[in-house]
């Protein structure tokens, strides 16, 4: 059963299956990568919707969902100051590659399918004592957004967001930390209520960004 507006009726939906082979190698101490990918049969896909059509919720004929999740760390110096203290700077990154698309598909071809950005990029620079002083700075980056419609025809603009975070972890188990996110106050769209169509549907389905914030906490763990 599926609601839209005040009205519950039932929509026949596949069973989705999928098979998936992942591949990859992993070194706990400074990098691992991951290559993953699944062929997808009546996939359950989601779209805003009208009040003429009687369901949000279809099946796909046939999906392709494949990508890369890799990251590395690299201490760039260690035993800063003084000598022998123990602390160190890390360069660290993290990237996600995310094709996913629609297998000669006859409405949708190949295009790619709407919502979930291509490339998911993260690099932090951080400094660490011994003590459990840390202070980083960070920029998340996605260089083309997410198409919003599976017809590939509207695509939302990719972003950059600078960051700094700061904190000292107490042998207690306390914690206090200071995270300044998106410091230029970039405008960005964070998520979409993804259409089939954008030419012939409602664009009203973008969801802003967060603004310039800064959160300060306290956390103890027992």
């Amino acid at each position: 059963m599926q609601t839209f507006s005040s009205t519950t009726r039932f929509t026949p939906l596949a069973a989705q299956h999928a098979l998936t082979m992942e591949l990859g190698t992993c070194d706990r101490v400074s990098w691992d990568l991951t290559a993953w990918r699944s062929i997808v049969r009546d996939q359950l896909l989601q779209y805003t919707t009208n009040p003429d059509i009687p369901a949000s919720t279809f099946n796909a004929n046939k999906t392709v969902l494949q990508g890369i999740e890799a990251g590395a760390s690299v201490n760039l110096l260690r035993d800063i100051m003084p000598p022998g203290a123990g602390d160190k700077i890390t360069l660290s990154g993290v990237w996600n590659l995310n094709d996913f698309r629609f297998k000669d598909d006859p409405q949708y071809h190949s295009n790619r399918i709407a919502g979930v950005p291509v490339n998911v990029l993260r690099a932090s620079l951080g400094y660490s004592r011994p003590n459990g002083f840390h202070i980083a700075t960070s920029v998340d980056w996605v260089p083309a957004g997410a198409w919003a419609d599976d017809a590939n025809t509207l695509r939302v603009p990719g972003y950059t967001l600078l960051g700094v975070q700061a904190g000292w972890d107490f042998r207690n188990g306390v914690s206090v930390y200071v995270d300044a996110r998106n410091l230029t106050n970039k405008r960005y769209v964070s998520d979409i209520s993804t259409v089939a169509d954008a030419r012939t549907a409602s664009t009203a389905i973008f969801y802003p960004g967060e603004g310039r914030s800064i959160f300060a906490c306290i956390r103890y763990v027992f």
